[in-house]
């Protein structure tokens, strides 16, 4: 949060903060290798969806238990896989 304020006046902290969602995104599809094969919006999504930001906005803004916290997050991420299966023939689109 603290590194949120000051990222807008420092390139160093932007730079920091682009590696680390470069990263996050490469360990997502690394754990879900089948994302491979789902439209790009689904990947986009689910990045969202099982990121710290989300998860810091349902305990912190919606005050959510960490039960309903996980609850939501495991919703929304089956939502969006559920969804993309019928189109997992088709290949990732942008």
């Amino acid at each position: 949060r603290a590194g949120d304020l000051g990222r807008r006046r420092s390139p160093f902290l932007q730079r920091q903060h682009a590696r680390l969602v470069r990263e996050l995104r490469e360990r997502l599809l690394r754990a879900l290798p089948e994302l491979a094969g789902v439209p790009e919006s689904v990947v986009e999504a689910l990045d969202v969806v099982l990121s710290f930001d989300a998860w810091d906005r349902l305990r912190s803004d919606q005050r959510l238990s960490r039960e309903r916290a996980k609850a939501a997050v495991e919703t929304a991420a089956l939502a969006l896989v559920q969804r993309a299966a019928p189109q997992k023939g088709r290949g990732r689109k942008r």
